[in-house]
């Protein structure tokens, strides 16, 4: 177990997040013309975020404690990623295909020797057949389509006449009842226990946009798991596949943020900001990485008012490096532990820069 979390364990509760959708969800980014398309396949940090500080700090006395969050953040909210047959859902990498003719999936995983050479055919001997799904939603190795979208028109009325009003028809594309989704919130300060002990588990939730016309309504599920034994488990887990590997292979779980000396930049480092701090690379060696694409995060603050637009490396991409040493391989371990439930800061606390070692085979 590593230093931060081992000498804090006592403040730290880990709680896992189910959320079972019940009106259409709305997560869309800016229209196009009059329709608003739910784009993305997961819910973003930072939206979850928002709609459980904002449940607490309108049904507790905690609402100090709450606003107090904005400014010195202590619960870290991983994205909630969708859930097929009770197992949660990943990003495919860019190095998972699919034949357009048999189609065929293809968990494409080269030796990581030399450079990474892409393939030309499927098992079955298509050639030039193979496209990159990276992105789509996968369970172990197969890629499942396990979000359905329904679709929605929703026309303006006129306060004043009661009728509908010229111009103001739109469409939009939701996330279909009874989806669900699971992920992990860490809190380092116990404000999710404290509102807990008080007033009980929150059992629903509104995410998304419409919530007034009565879309995001959500059922909630919080369960509490032990900190030391997810650690313990977790770790035991990277250490058996990386004693038997000379490289380390990360793969995006949230859409990750780079910086610069500049700030906020959309072109991807080898080395992210920070990350130096959780893997130490004098017993890895830098290598290469593959990257998805660029996803762009907009929203709404306090206000109403337009949040900087940022652009982030897409859930999936995947940073390799090359092991120096197993030396020291339990130092290593630790510091991985630490960075999957973490994140990198400083924006790990609205579900950004988060990282899992992936089983490269």
């Amino acid at each position: 177990m590593m230093n931060l979390l081992r000498n804090n364990i006592d403040d730290l509760s880990l709680y896992r997040v189910e959320i079972r959708v019940r009106t259409p969800l709305i997560l869309s980014g800016e229209p196009l013309g009059r329709i608003w398309a739910t784009n993305i396949n997961f819910i973003p940090g930072s939206t979850f975020r928002g709609a459980l500080l904002s449940y607490m700090y309108n049904h507790s006395h905690l609402s100090n404690r709450v606003v107090s969050e904005a400014f010195s953040p202590t619960v870290y909210f991983q994205p909630l990623l969708p859930v097929y047959m009770d197992k949660e859902c990943r990003h495919a990498d860019p190095l998972i295909y699919k034949c357009k003719i048999c189609g065929e999936t293809v968990f494409y995983r080269p030796p990581l020797d030399d450079y990474i050479s892409f393939p030309s055919e499927c098992n079955n001997g298509h050639y030039g057949t193979l496209k990159s799904v990276g992105g789509a939603l996968i369970v172990d190795k197969d890629v499942v389509n396990v979000i359905r979208y329904v679709y929605i028109e929703s026309v303006g009325i006129n306060k004043v006449t009661e009728t509908s009003e010229k111009g103001m028809l739109y469409s939009y594309s939701a996330i279909a009842p009874n989806t669900r989704f699971k992920g992990l919130v860490l809190d380092r300060g116990g404000l999710i226990q404290e509102y807990i002990d008080n007033y009980g588990y929150p059992s629903t939730i509104y995410l998304g946009r419409g919530i007034s016309r009565g879309f995001g309504w959500c059922e909630l599920n919080i369960n509490q798991i032990d900190v030391g034994d997810y650690i313990n488990n977790r770790g035991s887990q990277i250490h058996s596949y990386l004693e038997k590997s000379n490289y380390l292979v990360l793969r995006g779980k949230s859409p990750l943020v780079f910086m610069d000396s500049k700030g906020f930049t959309p072109k991807p480092k080898l080395v992210v900001k920070g990350l130096e701090e959780h893997i130490p690379f004098k017993y890895v060696d830098k290598n290469y990485l593959l990257v998805r694409g660029l996803y762009h995060l907009r929203g709404f603050g306090a206000n109403n008012l337009p949040k900087a637009h940022i652009s982030a490396v897409k859930p999936g991409s995947i940073f390799f490096y090359k092991i120096k040493s197993h030396d020291k391989l339990d130092d290593l371990v630790d510091h991985l532990v630490e960075l999957e439930l973490l994140g990198l800061p400083p924006y790990n606390h609205i579900g950004l820069n988060y990282l899992e070692v992936l089983v490269w085979c």
